[in-house]
């Protein structure tokens, strides 16, 4: 899972396949990993989108829409501009969604499975993201006060010392 959080504005684009995968799936998770606010699934065999939310470990009433989904490559791309959802894939709209979709303000992270291209998440406008794992670097010998904490990130307050110094 991915950190992200839309700002009122923010999006995420990627790219699909749908000859390694029948099916693209996209969850948008709150904070604490347990309900999904809005979750998008194309499903290639069955040619259709659908829309959906999962709260209480319940899932929500689908909406779909015929979807054909295209031959090689294509760009999805989920645009959150206040209440309201867009998705486009390959410029063209397929969904746009006013309502229906509670706390999306809430969305913290995001998750997908299925034909999505690895390394083609590519947050837009507006976003929040933030680090998943935590790194601590060590220095030896330094003297103190050498490193400093930001974002769970030890990094080097001056430049680095001679060799031999």
């Amino acid at each position: 899972m991915t950190p992200f959080r839309p700002a009122g504005d923010g999006a995420l684009r990627y790219r699909v396949r749908f000859d390694a995968a029948p099916f693209a799936n996209v969850s948008f998770w709150d904070e604490g990993r347990e309900e999904i606010l809005f979750h998008l699934s194309l499903r290639a065999a069955k040619r259709i989108a659908a829309v959906n939310a999962r709260r209480g470990g319940a899932w929500g009433q689908e909406r779909r829409v015929p979807f054909a989904p295209p031959q090689g490559e294509a760009e999805v791309e989920i645009a959150f501009d206040g209440p309201r959802i867009r998705v486009i894939v390959d410029g063209a709209p397929l969904f746009e969604l006013e309502g229906g979709f509670a706390d999306l303000e809430a969305i913290a992270a995001v998750g997908h499975q299925g034909g999505i291209l690895a390394g083609s998440l590519a947050p837009l406008g507006t976003v929040t993201l933030g680090v998943t794992d935590v790194m601590v670097l060590e220095a030896h010998g330094a003297a103190p006060g050498v490193l400093a904490r930001a974002g769970g990130l030890a990094l080097p307050l001056g430049p680095p010392e001679a060799p031999g110094g």
